[in-house]
């Protein structure tokens, strides 16, 4: 999500295709996981040109029509981000322009796609058979097997992309393992605000009984607040269980037993079976 997308001003006629013709069609799915990134179009305009030929090709009383041309008109006016072409007009070329050169052609035959690709290595083509491993959907999840490494700001880094927050529910951010995930998540850019939400540490005991130190967790987040980033802390009420939670702007992210569950080197720790990381729109404030 937060990438710029360059998309085929053929998607409308693709859409209204499956619509009447696939059952079982994705648009719903593809069009909230287009929503959640950035239109790219040339600065002259010459896109919406092509774009409303296509809207044209789709029976004029279609419902279906004037929804996807609303849907799409209203996002280019929120998120489209213009580009200045090296050399003529073509969506490759605005591609080209594009800080993460995906073009989105759900349409195109893989056979057209490895072409594509051949003529321009840094292009990713995004066609049907991958379009949900490039842009993935929401809600979306990954299975946490105990013993297997799994490495968080990766997994999290297409979520994380263009927000300006961080935010941590978690009760035990003050553990070893909680602390070091933390710092991996917190250090992958210089936030504007990061929130966290945790027990109040003067009433935690150790597993000697004595009150927990803070001492590491205080260093980073003076070490955070030395970088410029607000950081707000917010303690629970009461000690009882609670659901472990990273926030973005957009997105929040489920994490059983939270990031104390996972190592220094990112294994899952949690015993039994049946753990995900659930990643959903986010919901939750903090």
């Amino acid at each position: 999500m937060n990438q710029e997308l360059t998309v085929s001003s053929g998607l409308p006629v693709y859409l209204y295709q499956e619509h009447l013709g696939n059952l079982f069609n994705r648009n719903r799915e593809l069009i909230d996981s287009i929503s959640l990134n950035y239109l790219c179009f040339d600065d002259q305009k010459e896109y919406f040109i092509h774009l409303m030929e296509s809207f044209d090709q789709i029976d004029p009383s279609a419902p279906i029509k004037r929804q996807l041309e609303s849907f799409l008109l209203d996002l280019f006016t929120k998120k489209g981000r213009p580009k200045q072409l090296k050399g003529e007009y073509s969506e490759i070329n605005i591609c080209k322009a594009s800080k993460d050169r995906i073009y989105l052609v759900p349409g195109m035959q893989e056979e057209e796609a490895i072409r594509i690709k051949s003529e321009n290595p840094k292009i990713k083509v995004c066609h049907a058979e991958n379009i949900f491993e490039v842009l993935k959907p929401l809600p979306y999840e990954v299975e946490l097997i105990k013993g297997k490494q799994y490495d968080l700001p990766q997994l999290f880094a297409p979520f994380a992309k263009g927000s300006k927050t961080l935010g941590i529910i978690d009760p035990y951010i003050f553990n070893s393992n909680g602390l070091a995930n933390f710092k991996l998540l917190a250090n992958k850019t210089v936030y504007e605000k990061i929130s966290i939400k945790c027990n109040p540490p003067e009433k935690l005991t150790g597993k000697d009984g004595k009150p927990i130190k803070t001492t590491l967790f205080d260093q980073f987040i003076d070490e955070l607040r030395g970088k410029g980033t607000d950081v707000q802390i917010t303690y629970f009420e009461k000690i009882k269980h609670k659901e472990r939670y990273v926030l973005y702007d957009e997105v929040q992210i489920y994490i059983p037993g939270g990031l104390d569950m996972f190592d220094s080197n990112g294994t899952f720790q949690n015993e039994g079976e049946g753990f995900y990381l659930i990643f959903k729109k986010r919901t939750i404030s903090l």
